[in-house]
């Protein structure tokens, strides 16, 4: 689950605070600015809308539990149709190689445009 740490007090709704944001395992302790909009949202940055599921605090610093990002799973879906289609790609040049001597001239020009 990812979370939203403050060091000091309780933030009060409607006041911008910086806090750490320990979102997914590429993106830890990421500075941002947040706001809590009521108890159960927080705006990060200028229009990252997360639900809050839960709140505690430990020695001074306030964690909030809260949904992930929407764009943590477009980036994930994003790398697997890029190495989706690199493998694609691969593949058909490695067809293309195995053309006979009538169609390299097709073979030749498919390949420029893969290249592109």
């Amino acid at each position: 689950m990812p979370y939203l740490s403050i060091q000091g007090p309780h933030p009060k709704i409607g006041k911008p605070f910086g806090a750490f944001l320990d979102d997914t395992g590429g993106r830890t302790s990421l500075p941002v600015t947040a706001e809590l909009v009521s108890d159960r949202w927080i705006k990060i940055g200028a229009d990252g809308w997360r639900q809050v599921l839960s709140c505690r605090s430990v020695n001074g610093t306030v964690y909030f539990g809260i949904t992930p990002s929407r764009l943590g799973v477009a980036e994930q879906r994003r790398a697997r149709r890029v190495a989706e289609a690199v493998q694609a790609g691969r593949a058909l040049q490695t067809a293309l190689g195995k053309l006979d001597a009538g169609d390299k001239g097709r073979a030749r020009m498919l390949d420029r445009q893969l290249q592109r």
